[in-house]
C-alpha cells in the first residue's frame, strides 16, 4: 500500500475547486470532493495506473492520475 502525503497547497487547490463547482451547480462540489477522495483511496491501494508527467517532472518520476469527470489531476511524486 502506498502512503500519501498531501501538500497544503494541493489541499487548498482542491478545496477551492470544490467551492467553485458548488457555486456553479449545487451538489457538484460534493461530487468533486467524493471523486477526489475515491481517487486518493485508489492511488493509496495502488489500484489504478498512474501516467508519467511530461517533461522534467516525468523524468524525475512524477506521475499523475486524471479524474474522469473533472478536469483535475492528482500528482504523485515518489
Amino acid at each position: 500500500m502506498r502512503r500519501l502525503r498531501i501538500l497544503e497547497a494541493a489541499a487548498r487547490e482542491a478545496e477551492e475547486a470544490a467551492d467553485w463547482y458548488e457555486r456553479e451547480c449545487p451538489g457538484l462540489g460534493a461530487r468533486f470532493s467524493a471523486a477526489l477522495d475515491d481517487a486518493l483511496d485508489r492511488i493509496e491501494r495502488e489500484a489504478v495506473p498512474l501516467l508519467p508527467l511530461p517533461g522534467k517532472a516525468g523524468q524525475r518520476g512524477a506521475r499523475r492520475f486524471i479524474l474522469k469527470r473533472f478536469p483535475f489531476d492528482v500528482i504523485v511524486c515518489e
